[in-house]
């Protein structure tokens, strides 16, 4: 009988790589377009000062005519909250000796643990940047409860927000949690389904999916608004309605977005209208345009039936989007796996900020980053970052929906 590979195998030698290769997507991209603002926090909220009204002291009159009543200029001060992001890591004492060289593993166990904490704290960050600071992730559509219970949502985009072994909890319209601690035990982004290690018989459509541990609530006030526990994201900042940094955009027709529910292919003219209305209300171009994958490929797709490709641009941080042509000079496209597919944002980015308390950091005011964990043979470290998204003219941007991809 001839030696194979299948009977020598005990005495083979495995030869492995000297690195991890990653396979997960770990990009985030606006906030490396915005601006980062360290100088306008004290104690811990960002102060900024808008705006708001013009003096309507000015008219024409005849000759010898009596002048305009003096005005005054609108001001209105917003202070903002940071929020507190967090990530944090625990390692036994085995495994960090039993992965301290080459000859044992792949990698070292804390350097493994502490680099991908944070990239795993960016990528959720990331997805914040385009939901609510109430932490909706996605909304049911269908659910199946039970053992391997299973939610079937409206989009792809949302599903996609969802990854194998994040734990989340799930609340229903009152803001009361229907079941908390479950895990994502599969994801189908195909059929925008997935699947939990179970999931309690209260949870029914309509239920909002959170981060375990976030908890959402009504807003209805500056107090309620600061109350909520993620960051501000696009879908908050570009709005025409609903309280943003202290103020209600349902009353204060000056602090909405152009919202604009379209119900089209996404075509430079529907980018153009929706510039051109963002351009007279602010006076001022927006210069980033952000929506799925689908709906950039939709784009893309009406430039072939006119014989034209599009062009890429270059954004900071080594980003490229898609060139969109209008009248008044090229406009950033933008492909963003957590956008919807029907929603487009179109930014001014000179007008959004990130005010920063603290930056990406791992807690060390003791001294050491890696702390005891009492009673055990295992250490921790816990990762932070203490900041807020926003804007100073919410009108400057806008939002289309209902976008046929």
């Amino acid at each position: 009988m001839s030696l194979d590979f299948s009977a020598a195998s005990a005495a083979l030698k495995d030869h492995y790589q000297p690195a991890i290769r990653s396979q997960i997507n770990n990009q985030i991209m606006l906030l490396q377009q915005i601006e980062t603002d360290t100088k306008s926090v004290e104690g811990e909220e960002a102060v900024i000062s808008l705006h708001t009204g013009r003096n309507s002291g000015v008219g024409a009159r005849a000759e010898s005519g009596t002048l305009p009543v003096a005005g005054r200029q609108g001001y209105t001060k917003a202070r903002i909250p940071v929020k507190y992001n967090y990530g944090r890591i625990q390692v036994t004492g085995p495994i960090i000796e039993g992965m301290k060289s080459n000859t044992g593993s792949f990698t070292r166990a804390v350097d493994s643990e502490s680099e991908g904490i944070v990239n795993d704290l960016k990528v959720d960050v990331n997805r914040q940047c385009y939901t609510t600071s109430q932490g909706f992730i996605a909304t049911a559509v269908t659910v199946s409860t039970g053992a391997s219970g299973t939610i079937t949502f409206a989009t792809e985009a949302e599903a996609r927000r969802l990854e194998v072994g994040m734990l989340v909890d799930i609340y229903d319209g009152d803001f009361l949690a229907d079941d908390t601690a479950v895990t994502v035990t599969g994801v189908s982004v195909s059929t925008k389904t997935v699947t939990f290690d179970a999931l309690a018989a209260a949870v029914d459509a309509g239920d909002w999916v959170v981060r375990a541990g976030v908890v959402p609530s009504a807003v209805s006030s500056k107090a309620t608004e600061d109350a909520q526990y993620e960051i501000h994201g696009l879908d908050d900042i570009v709005s025409n309605t609903g309280w943003l940094h202290g103020i209600n955009g349902a009353t204060a027709t000056i602090w909405q977005s152009y919202v604009s529910a379209v119900g089209a292919v996404p075509t430079d003219s529907v980018f153009e209208v929706a510039l051109d209305e963002i351009s007279q209300t602010a006076g001022e171009d927006a210069d980033l345009i952000i929506t799925s994958f689908a709906g950039s490929r939709a784009y893309a797709n009406t430039l072939k039936t006119q014989k034209r490709f599009p062009n890429s641009c270059d954004l900071k941080g080594g980003f490229k989007g898609i060139s969109v042509s209008t009248p008044r000079g090229e406009v950033a496209l933008w492909s963003e796996r957590h956008c919807l597919d029907s929603v487009a944002y179109i930014v001014n980015t000179s007008h959004l900020t990130q005010w920063v308390m603290s930056d990406w950091s791992f807690m060390d005011r003791d001294g050491a980053v890696l702390n005891r964990v009492g009673n055990t043979d295992a250490y921790e470290a816990t990762l932070y970052k203490y900041h807020e998204v926003g804007t100073d003219r919410r009108n400057a941007h806008g939002k289309l929906t209902g976008l046929t991809v």
